[in-house]
């Protein structure tokens, strides 16, 4: 396995308009620190993960032992990667995240002015817009005076707009959500105040360490990422039904990833907020014969066949328009025969 995803809380502080936290039917709960510890343990010992991702749902700096879970874990030889809204950081929290040298810190800065932050943010309304903003850039200036040398990537991440969002009926909150423009433009001056250099500066200095188009350097171990709504969750958010379910696909859920949620259910991937793919629960067995069972062969075996192995599975890589349904096929299964070929020739 590449990448384990280990929820260890499900609260979150935040309601964003596009995640399925808001329709979510299971308990908001919080794994006991114990459990996570067992976990990283049985991941490290087994081999069972290079990387582990302490999120599913849920915002994982609520959970008082986070910072532990990440030192334990990097300890241990495994890479640490951390996706947080940003609204429980600070100085503190900032340090002690860089002193346990995680590998990545993805900043999911999911709004662009104070009207939709003060509607999505659900706890203390001491913490205002502004305080939230500098609380996120203190954690790059934090990372800029650990030196290019120092292992924490922070990825700062804002939505551009997909060529799916355009045919929706409706995408809430658009002119926000996809005000990219204007973010990206205060945070490469943020890079430059910090810094003192271009995002093409940067590039130029650190090619190896911004291979990606989506990328934009802030400082040498920084940068703005731009991604997309995940169309699964923001079909989820708006309980909305997918029309013609995938017959056909790939999907390498229990083949390179996994996910434990809070409740110790071990689900295919981190897409499944709900557990419908759950095949076994770390409470009741280790996390090895889980994986190693025979339902996870089976669930693998299947999207081997590419074939989707659960009604999950074919709605999340199904389509609501036949030129979606045909196009998402295609392209997932498109994807693994190019790297099945690619694996092959590199075997030669």
């Amino acid at each position: 396995m590449t990448i384990a995803y280990i929820e260890i809380t499900a609260a979150c502080n935040f309601r964003c308009s596009f995640c399925p936290l808001v329709s979510m039917e299971r308990p908001m709960l919080t794994m006991p620190s114990e459990l996570a510890l067992d976990l990283i343990e049985q991941i490290r010992k087994d081999h069972l993960a290079e990387t582990i991702s302490f999120h599913v749902m849920g915002e994982p700096t609520l959970h008082k032992d986070l910072v532990n879970f990440c030192r334990v874990a990097t300890e241990g030889g495994l890479k640490v990667s951390l996706v947080t809204n940003g609204s429980r950081l600070s100085e503190a929290m900032n340090s002690a995240l860089l002193d346990t040298r995680l590998s990545k810190i993805s900043v999911s800065l999911r709004s662009s002015n104070d009207e939709y932050y003060s509607e999505i943010f659900k706890a203390s309304k001491r913490l205002d817009y502004e305080a939230y903003l500098q609380q996120i850039r203190s954690l790059v200036a934090e990372s800029y005076q650990r030196g290019p040398g120092h292992p924490t990537f922070i990825a700062i991440r804002v939505f551009q707009r997909n060529v799916s969002d355009l045919l929706r009926d409706k995408v809430r909150h658009q002119d926000c959500l996809y005000d990219t423009e204007a973010m990206i433009g205060m945070l490469r001056r943020w890079g430059e105040e910090i810094s003192g250099m271009t995002s093409e500066e940067l590039t130029r200095k650190y090619p190896a360490q911004f291979p990606l188009k989506h990328y934009i350097p802030i400082t040498p171990r920084a940068a703005i990422v731009t991604n997309r709504i995940m169309r699964w969750w923001q079909r989820e958010a708006d309980l909305l039904h997918t029309k013609y379910p995938a017959v056909i696909s790939y999907c390498s859920g229990f083949n390179d990833q996994f996910a434990v949620l809070a409740d110790g259910r071990v689900t295919a991937c981190c897409l499944d907020y709900e557990g419908h793919t759950t095949l076994g629960n770390v409470r009741e067995n280790s996390l090895k014969d889980i994986l190693d069972g025979s339902r996870v062969s089976d669930f693998v075996a299947s999207f081997d066949r590419f074939r989707p192995p659960t009604k999950t599975c074919a709605n999340c890589l199904g389509g609501n328009t036949i030129p979606e349904w045909i196009a998402r096929q295609a392209l997932s299964v498109g994807r693994q025969v190019t790297a099945q070929g690619l694996s092959t020739l590199k075997t030669r």
